[in-house]
């Protein structure tokens, strides 16, 4: 069974923005990497703090999106978010 849920513009906003800056950090560190980069520089120290910031941000976001939304749903299985149209989807049992 699958329910849906039309979450808050804020909410998906929040989410959404710590996904990106995650995910932006996270192509720079593979790129400077790929480019045998020395990883004992400024700047690749600066990225991989700025990186490990936003994926606890963006963690912490999807933590309050299942404790709020998802958890209340009984023998929830997994779940997804549509940014573009709020769209929360949760799966229910097998």
């Amino acid at each position: 069974m699958i329910i849906t849920k039309v979450l808050d513009e804020e909410i998906v906003a929040n989410v959404e923005r710590y996904a990106y800056e995650y995910e932006a950090r996270k192509s720079v560190i593979s790129e400077m990497l790929s480019q045998d980069m020395d990883t004992s520089t400024k700047a690749f120290n600066d990225y991989q703090k700025e990186l490990v910031k936003y994926k606890a941000l963006f963690e912490a976001e999807k933590k309050e999106i299942e404790n709020n939304f998802v958890a209340e749903v009984e023998n929830w299985r997994n779940w997804n978010l549509d940014y573009k149209t709020r769209t929360l989807t949760i799966t229910v049992g097998d």
